[in-house]
Order: structure tokens, then C-alpha cells, then sequence
């Protein structure tokens, strides 16, 4: 495919992002039978909403009236961005994953404040946003906990792995050079936060109540769990590839055997040509 019938948001991406793997080869247009999830696998999506800034009402427009109060109250206009086009593509992705409509999909809350929608064909999600980045994952059969973190240096690692890490984690924050402190508490509180999702019962669940590895390997090992230890043999956390001073997380169901990210390009491109449509 030329030049000219690329759309033009994909070619602001690659001069921005050179050296992501080429989008234009693969099919673009997401054929409906893309969206039908085996029962083995995970869909991850993954953007920047620096992409969407122009687009933000278009965003907007699709959510309810109580998304679109909740967004009104974020003090900074990073986070009400942050938060309508996370919503907004949760909407997007939704339709496409459930043949419904993105302006009338109505979630539900559950005790802990966690979108629910209810249907037969309707896939399990979560989402998380920290900065400018957006992860959404999507599986058919199983709950998942995803997060991802903006790595900040304004406070003190120790003083908060003290209060919310387990023994050993805190000792291999201690044991990395200070400079590689701060890289090594976002690998574990991403990986922390996913499991704590995937759960799903909020804040009733302490962070220190479990350990995580902080190697880089995959699937990354879930050590200690107070609560029960069959958790830990049924279910597998991963960490996932982020942009650059960002680090991200999945923690899913043992049996889900694959899982497949789109990045910016892709998921810029179906969230646009989807809005503009509307």
C-alpha cells in the first residue's frame, strides 16, 4: 500500500516511532471475526493519548453523563484526558468485541468500584492509565488485572516498600544501585497492581499480603501469598513491554496460553477510524 491511501495518523506515527514494526502490510481494517476471542487468549491494547489530544470530544461524545461529570472533576487536564480517552476506547473496543452500540453500553460497579457489563458475549477487561499511556486488555473466559506506571523519582522508594511490600521484595530494592531503585519499585508495583486488579477486591486486599520476582524473565514468579497459596499455581503474571520511563503488567488465569499487544500504530488507527465514523 502507497503512501497516499495510508491513513494520515499512521504516518505520523512512524516518524515519531521509527522503528515499530511496519502496520501498513498488516490488515487494518480489524475484520469482525478478529474480535471473536478464543477461550486461550489475551487482547492488549497499548497507545499514547498524545494522539487523540484533537480528538478528545469526538471521545467525549460516546461516554454517559456520569463519565463525562466524573472526568469534569480531575483538578488537571492530563488526568481528564487521560481518563475520557481511556473510557472512550474501552467503549470502542467493547463494540467491536460485542456487536453493541459504544454510546449505549452501560456498565455496571461493583463493590469495589470496578466497571462490569453484563451479556453473554461479553469479555472480561480491565484498564489501566498512568502519564500519557493507555493499557486495556480484553479475555473471553477469564478475569485479568492489568497495569501500567509513569517511573517517577519524587518520593521515597523505601519509605513506601516499607508499608507495602513484602520482606524479600524490599531487600532487592535494597540490593539494586540507587540510580536502578526507582526502575526496580515500578517493576514491582505494576506486577503488584495486576494481581491486586485481577482479584478484583480493591484496597481489602494489601499489597504486602503477597511477593513478586522482580526479574525481568517471563512468566514472572509469584513467591508468597498469605491468603492462599493455590492462587499463585493457578494464575501467571507477566511483565509487559512499555514505552520508554514506563512499566507495565498482566496477571492472568493459567490457562490463557497467549496473549497479543497492539501498540500505538494499530491502536491509534482502529480508535480514529472508529470515531471519525460516528
Amino acid at each position: 500500500m502507497g503512501k497516499e491511501n495510508c491513513h494520515p495518523y499512521l504516518l505520523k506515527i512512524k516518524l515519531i516511532y521509527p522503528k515499530i514494526k511496519n502496520p501498513i502490510g498488516i490488515n487494518m481494517s480489524f475484520k469482525p471475526q478478529f474480535f471473536q476471542l478464543n477461550s486461550s487468549e489475551i487482547h492488549l491494547w497499548a497507545f499514547s493519548y498524545n494522539f487523540l489530544n484533537k480528538d478528545i470530544d469526538l471521545f467525549a461524545n460516546i461516554l454517559c453523563q456520569k463519565e463525562r461529570d466524573r472526568a469534569a472533576k480531575y483538578r488537571f487536564e492530563k488526568d481528564k484526558i487521560s481518563f475520557i480517552c481511556a473510557r472512550g476506547a474501552l467503549r470502542i473496543l467493547l463494540e467491536k468485541y460485542t456487536n453493541q452500540r459504544s454510546q449505549n453500553i452501560v456498565f455496571k460497579y461493583d463493590e469495589f468500584g470496578k466497571p462490569l457489563m453484563e451479556g453473554p458475549s461479553v469479555p472480561h477487561f480491565n484498564v489501566s492509565h498512568s502519564g500519557d499511556q493507555i493499557l486495556l486488555g480484553f479475555c473471553a473466559n477469564h478475569p485479568l488485572g492489568t497495569d501500567i506506571e509513569k517511573i517517577t523519582t519524587d518520593f521515597d522508594i523505601l519509605e513506601i516498600a516499607k508499608n507495602h511490600f513484602y520482606g524479600d521484595e524490599i531487600a532487592a530494592l535494597k540490593s539494586l544501585p540507587r540510580l536502578k531503585r526507582y526502575e526496580g519499585f515500578f517493576s514491582l508495583w505494576t506486577r503488584k497492581e495486576a494481581v491486586i486488579k485481577h482479584i478484583g477486591k480493591g484496597l481489602s486486599l494489601p499489597l504486602n499480603s503477597f511477593s513478586v520476582s522482580m526479574e525481568s524473565m517471563n512468566p514472572v514468579n509469584i513467591k508468597e501469598v498469605k491468603w492462599t497459596a493455590k492462587w499463585a499455581t493457578d494464575h501467571k503474571l507477566y511483565a509487559i513491554k512499555a514505552p520508554q520511563n514506563y512499566k507495565a503488567a498482566l496477571s492472568a488465569d493459567k490457562k490463557v496460553k497467549a496473549f497479543r499487544t497492539f501498540y500505538n500504530s494499530e491502536t491509534v488507527y482502529l480508535l480514529k477510524d472508529h470515531i471519525e465514523k460516528i
